[in-house]
């Protein structure tokens, strides 16, 4: 299915945005119909932040971050139909200075021009940029982009390597 949009990763065609996700989840509905399965598919984004909260103690360190004037800037591989999701769980104007969303600028996470992009938009020179991020692939992304980056693994932990991160 994803050979279509010449690629094996199968978040790119929401991420960029190539398709809607009602496209894609045809799509998938589709391919799985052709192997003989039928299945209902629900929305990934209901299913994905139904009754998820906010990790209070990430946004807490952010908050502070922004507070003491450090950028805070949110980059994010996220289709159009998740934004109204994501912002309801946290306030993004007392988070974040910036928000570039891959669905908004075309390319992605652990592209380099995403990166490029970001620091260019933040005024910041990529190698004062750090990116704290769930996926190690994009982790690499950054770096080669000339960032550091933080894996986050959970809350702590994360907060733990920034700010040794931040002391560099």
């Amino acid at each position: 299915m994803t050979a279509t949009f010449g690629t094996e990763d199968m978040m790119l065609p929401l991420d960029t945005p190539l398709v809607t996700e009602d496209e894609w989840l045809d799509l998938v509905r589709t391919a799985l119909a052709e192997q003989g399965i039928h299945t209902a598919i629900p929305s990934l984004a209901e299913t994905w932040f139904a009754d998820r909260p906010a990790n209070t103690t990430w946004v807490d360190a952010l908050l502070r971050y922004r507070t003491e004037g450090a950028f805070v800037g949110m980059l994010s591989n996220m289709p159009p139909a998740w934004e109204p999701y994501w912002r309801k769980m946290v306030v993004a104007d007392e988070l974040f200075d910036a928000v570039v969303n891959s669905a908004q600028v075309g390319c992605r996470k652990p592209d380099r021009e995403i990166f490029d992009l970001a620091a260019e938009r933040a005024g910041i020179a990529p190698d004062r940029c750090i990116l704290v991020d769930d996926l190690p692939q994009n982790c690499a992304g950054a770096r080669a982009a000339g960032w550091r980056a933080v894996l986050f693994v959970d809350a702590e932990q994360a907060i733990a390597d920034l700010e040794r991160a931040v002391d560099h």
